[in-house]
């Protein structure tokens, strides 16, 4: 049985290393997120399980065509859409999270000086 070699090209290399690195930052978000919390949410863990899922579902997916398993292949690439949204939920949870957290330092801050004024006003 002969070895077979595989030959990328540039772009596909590109596209490679471009995946890793997007997946990589995304779990890395998600975990560093997860542990900065008092309560974890299931949601945020889940994203970041099911980012390195997702990103294995089509190159098995391409596998399971390739190989005359059509059904499986379809399903695969079924199960691609709501891992996608679970990954997607889980970073808008954590953006508007940290969001929701710098505001409370301004609000704090806004609230002081409306009592400040107020005693000012009111001397």
């Amino acid at each position: 049985m002969a070895k077979r070699r595989f030959h990328y090209s540039k772009w596909a290399l590109a596209a490679i290393i471009g995946g890793v690195v997007l997946t990589a930052i995304e779990v890395v978000g998600a975990v560093g997120y997860l542990l900065s919390q008092d309560q974890p949410s299931y949601l945020i863990a889940g994203g970041a399980v099911v980012t390195v899922v997702a990103a294995g579902l089509l190159p098995l997916a391409e596998r399971c065509w390739r190989n005359g398993r059509y059904l499986m292949a379809i399903l695969l690439v079924a199960a691609l859409a709501p891992a996608l949204s679970l990954t997607f939920s889980a970073a808008i949870e954590r953006t508007g999270g940290a969001r929701d957290q710098a505001n409370r330092g301004r609000q704090a801050i806004a609230q002081q000086l409306e009592l400040k004024r107020a005693a000012v006003d009111e001397a």
